[in-house]
């Protein structure tokens, strides 16, 4: 097979998948009491930019840099108001102390700066995009109602990894979810695997992967590393596989880290942009 062909086919099997995977984490969301946006990043030519869309001229949007354990590495205040939408750069808004440093973002609109455990509102929206050189990949933002976060008055300006327990709007604890890779070295693709979870995980996830073309199973074990947010290199996770598939799906079993939401960001010199594929619930 000609290698345009190869390419080709590996675009519109991307395409596909994105189109037609069938969960909530691939709605159109409504506005909420706050967002998520799972996977957060900066450096030196890469920034993750978030658009804020709110209508609201009074109170303010409470943001925070969390890290992969649901430590809070910096936080900020965004006033709300009327014109819709309020740009935020997490460069900028950390002050550039955790670059190269990979974690999430929450952003929570409130009049006061505690979310108290009556206040539920729809305020805030948003998009996010990770910004590079001649690229802008695709960040999911995922709502989180007033039931999403701790059953407390909670201080926001000072988060912590109890402060948002579920996730209403990601994928349920009992959800068998199967997420598309790609390693093929012909093309250096690489894949990484992200699992942000709403209750601490066990200290593996248990998955299964299998290629596009068969369903030849292989066991694998993700080894958790930190408490909430995972990142795993498919390359690295794949070695010593007995399919050898360079293009295919890994399955994450259910009931591990309570509500979740995962995805695969890859990349490859042919393309010009990372592209993100959403996972997607298995039959």
């Amino acid at each position: 097979m000609k290698r345009e062909t190869k390419v080709f086919l590996a675009i519109m099997f991307a395409v596909i998948m994105l189109g037609g995977a069938a969960s909530r984490s691939q709605a159109i969301f409504p506005a909420e009491d706050g967002f998520l946006v799972p996977y957060a990043y900066y450096d030196g030519t890469t920034d993750t930019m978030v658009g804020l869309i709110t209508w609201i001229e009074s109170g303010s949007v409470y943001w925070s840099f969390m890290s992969p354990d649901g430590v809070q590495w910096s936080q900020g205040v965004l006033p709300a108001t009327i014109a819709y939408k309020i740009p935020f750069s997490l460069r900028t808004g950390d002050g550039n102390v955790h670059s190269g440093q990979v974690g999430y973002l929450i952003f929570t609109y409130d009049d006061d700066g505690t979310l108290q455990t009556g206040e539920n509102r729809n305020e805030i929206a948003a998009n996010a995009v990770l910004l590079s050189t001649n690229d802008a990949a695709f960040l999911p933002v995922i709502p989180l109602d007033r039931g999403d976060y701790a059953n407390a008055n909670i201080n926001l300006g000072t988060l912590n990894a109890g402060s948002v327990v579920g996730l209403s709007y990601g994928f349920a604890a009992d959800a068998y979810i199967s997420a598309s890779y790609w390693i093929d070295p012909a093309f250096d693709a690489e894949t990484s695997l992200v699992i942000w979870c709403s209750q601490t995980p066990p200290a593996t996830f248990e998955a299964e992967t299998y290629p596009t073309t068969s369903f030849d199973w292989d066991e694998v074990t993700f080894n958790r590393v930190h408490t909430v947010l995972n990142v795993y290199d498919m390359e690295t996770e794949m070695m010593g596989s007995d399919s050898g598939s360079v293009d295919g799906f890994v399955d994450i079993f259910e009931n591990q880290g309570g509500e979740r939401i995962i995805f695969t960001l890859i990349k490859s010199s042919t393309f010009s942009a990372m592209q993100t594929l959403l996972g997607f619930y298995q039959p």
